[in-house]
């Protein structure tokens, strides 16, 4: 799901022009905490929307599982976020298959090549 639900539409987000203008206002804070995970325009959530049904109908999730990964997606985005600093080796650790706080935040940077990796909310894909 988070395949669907976030990498493909994000990556979509950052690759076709117009969407990037939409996700732009996403990526145009200077100070990256949980505000920014809720920073957007209503359009990247009818976006995310689709891309997350077509996932569900390609893989055939039941509704429960569906809920399941969107209320594990916002915690997700929210502490990938947050503006508080783990241990190294913790971050480290988590990076491994998570979204960490030190990996999300390096794409939130302002050049590119930098924006353009790490496109998931809960794992690495």
């Amino acid at each position: 799901m988070d395949f669907f639900g976030a990498y493909l539409p994000h990556l979509v987000e950052h690759k076709v022009a117009p969407l990037w203008m939409v996700h732009l206002v996403h990526h145009s804070d200077y100070s990256v905490d949980t505000t920014t995970a809720n920073r957007h325009y209503p359009l990247k959530s009818v976006i995310r929307f689709s891309f997350t049904l077509l996932g569900v109908v390609v893989i055939g999730g039941p509704m429960g599982i569906v809920m399941l990964y969107q209320s594990m997606s916002l915690i997700a985005t929210q502490f990938s976020h947050a503006n508080i600093k783990l241990p190294k080796k913790v971050d480290k650790r988590l990076s491994s298959f998570l979204v960490s706080l030190d990996m999300h935040k390096v794409h939130h940077h302002y050049m590119l090549p930098y924006t353009d990796f790490n496109y998931g909310d809960i794992f690495l894909v």
